[in-house]
C-alpha cells in the first residue's frame, strides 16, 4: 500500500483519512509501516490479535472479536463481542443507526435474537478492511452508551470495624436527640451500620463477562505495593453542595491524606480498561467519604412504607446540616482505624442476608493480599 494514499473512512458525506496510529512510543521506519499495513490487504483474512474465544478486554472499548476474520465465497465475516444492552444503541431508533452504519461501510450486521443468550454481533462485508472501520464506529458507540447509564456495581471499603459503627451509632443518636434548629433532622436520613462504606469506584457492568473481569482486577491492585490494609482516620464533616443550609448528602471525611494514592488505584485499573459508569474523569484523586445522611434514603424508606401507590408524589427533600457542620467539625468516629478488605458489590440485587451489607460479588483481603487472590462472594 502507497503510504501517501492511506485508507479512507466515510462518515455521512465526508471523507476522513486513516493516519498510523499516534500512541506508539517508538519511531517506525516508513518502509516498515508500509510492510505492516499491506498484511491487512482486502485479498487476504485480517487475523483478529486475540484468537481466543473468550474476549479480553485490553481498552476502554467493549467491542472486540472473538476470533479471526473469515472468508467465504467473497464475503468476509467478523464477530465482535457486544453486551446485549448496548445492542439497542447500535440498532437506534427504527434502525437508523444500523442502516447509517451499512450504508457508509458497505456491509450488513447480524444481531442475535432477543431470547437467544448470543451476544455476539456479525460483520458480513466484500471488503475486510470495513470490518475494523466498523468494530471502530460501533465502539464510539457503545462508549457514548456508557456514559449514559447509571451505575450498576461499586468497589468499597466497608466499615467493618465494630469502634466506627459504634461511634456512628452514638452520633446519630446525639443529632436526634439535640434540640438544634435544623431542619428535616429525622431517623430515615442516616443508613443502617452495617451499610457503612467508602465508595473507591462506581462501574457499569454490562454482562456478567465484565463482572468477572471487574473482579480480577481486583487481583492485580493485590499484587502491588499499594495492596495493602488502609489505616483512615474518620473526622469531620462534609456535604455535596455549596449551601449547608440546603443538603441532600452529608459524609464524613477522612483526614490521612497519605491513604489517596492507594484509594486512586481501584479505580484507575477499571477506568483504565472501560468499566467507568458515567463520564471517564482522568487524573481526578478518589475523594474518600462516608455517607453519614442522605436524602434519597429517606426517600426511599417513605416510599416503602406506602401502599397506595402514590409513590410517584415522594421525591427526595434536602435538609439543613449547618448546624452539624459547626458542631461537629472535629468530631472524630475512628482514629488510625484498619480496613483490609475491599468488595465489589452489586447495586442492583438483594441485600446480604447476613450481613445486610449490599450484595457482594467478589471481595479482596487486604491481609492475605501477598497470598490469595481475590474471591466470589458466597
Amino acid at each position: 500500500m502507497d503510504t501517501l494514499l492511506p485508507p479512507i473512512i466515510k462518515i455521512d458525506r465526508r471523507l476522513y483519512r486513516k493516519n498510523p496510529s499516534r500512541s506508539s512510543t517508538e519511531i517506525v521506519p516508513v518502509g516498515h509501516l508500509e510492510e505492516e499495513a499491506d498484511s491487512n490487504l482486502p485479498d487476504e483474512p485480517l487475523v483478529a490479535d486475540d484468537t481466543q474465544e473468550e474476549p479480553v478486554f485490553s481498552g476502554p472499548t467493549t467491542a472486540c472479536l472473538t476470533k479471526p476474520v473469515s472468508c467465504d465465497q467473497g464475503k468476509y465475516t467478523g464477530t465482535i463481542y457486544v453486551p446485549k444492552i448496548f445492542h439497542k444503541n447500535v440498532i437506534g431508533n427504527n434502525r437508523a443507526t444500523q442502516k447509517k452504519l451499512e450504508a457508509d461501510l458497505n456491509c450488513k450486521l447480524v444481531f442475535p435474537n432477543q431470547l437467544s443468550s448470543d451476544t455476539n454481533i456479525k460483520i458480513v462485508t466484500d471488503v475486510s478492511a470495513n470490518i475494523p472501520a466498523a468494530i471502530s464506529r460501533i465502539d464510539c458507540i457503545l462508549t457514548d452508551a456508557r456514559s449514559f447509564l447509571p451505575p450498576t456495581h461499586f468497589v468499597c471499603l466497608p466499615v467493618l470495624h465494630p469502634l466506627a459503627q459504634e461511634a456512628f451509632m452514638k452520633f446519630k443518636d446525639q443529632l436526634l436527640k439535640s434540640t438544634h434548629t435544623d431542619q428535616n433532622r429525622v431517623y430515615d436520613l442516616f443508613p443502617a451500620p452495617n451499610k457503612l462504606h467508602f465508595t473507591l469506584a462506581t462501574l457499569l457492568l454490562a454482562d456478567q463477562k465484565e463482572i468477572s473481569f471487574a473482579s480480577k482486577l481486583l487481583t492485580s491492585f493485590a499484587t502491588t505495593e499499594l495492596g495493602r490494609p488502609f489505616h483512615l482516620t474518620i473526622r469531620g464533616f462534609d456535604c455535596m453542595n455549596d449551601d449547608p443550609k440546603s443538603v441532600y448528602v452529608l459524609y464524613a471525611t477522612v483526614s490521612l491524606m497519605i491513604d489517596f494514592p492507594a484509594a486512586n488505584n481501584p479505580r484507575r485499573l477499571q477506568n483504565v480498561h472501560g468499566l467507568h459508569s458515567g463520564r471517564r474523569e482522568i487524573g481526578n484523586p478518589v475523594k474518600l467519604h462516608m455517607t453519614v445522611m442522605n436524602s434519597r434514603l429517606r426517600c426511599e424508606r417513605q416510599r416503602s412504607r406506602v401502599t397506595t401507590g402514590a409513590t410517584a408524589d415522594i421525591n427526595p427533600v434536602s435538609f439543613n446540616a449547618s448546624g452539624v457542620l459547626n458542631d461537629y467539625a472535629d468530631h472524630t468516629l475512628i482514629e488510625e482505624g484498619q480496613f483490609d478488605e475491599i468488595q465489589l458489590c452489586s447495586l442492583l440485587g438483594e441485600k446480604d442476608t447476613k450481613t445486610s451489607f449490599y450484595p457482594c460479588v467478589a471481595k479482596l483481603n487486604l491481609l492475605q493480599a501477598n497470598s490469595q487472590t481475590s474471591h466470589e462472594c458466597t
